[in-house]
């Protein structure tokens, strides 16, 4: 089973407001559970997996991921 993360410390770690957290859930980009009306979690590799998503998302844009073309030999 996964670790289970209160919604302040998800937004702890990710540097950004409680806010936030909620509207990740809601679009689906952390998984949480609703354990009573006032307590919602959030899985810890939900969260991994979103800090993941946007570093390749980041390099991706940057194009820090570019691979040329290998240059083969050819024969004469």
């Amino acid at each position: 089973m996964s670790e289970l993360w209160s919604v302040a410390r998800t937004a702890k770690f990710l540097d950004v407001s409680k806010k936030r957290v909620y509207q990740l859930i809601q679009a689906g980009r952390l998984e949480s559970l609703k354990l009573s009306p006032r307590t919602t979690r959030v899985t810890r590799e939900s969260v991994e997996r979103l800090v993941e998503e946007a570093k390749r998302r980041q390099r991706d844009e940057l194009g820090l991921d570019f691979r040329p073309p290998s240059r083969t030999r050819r024969s004469l």
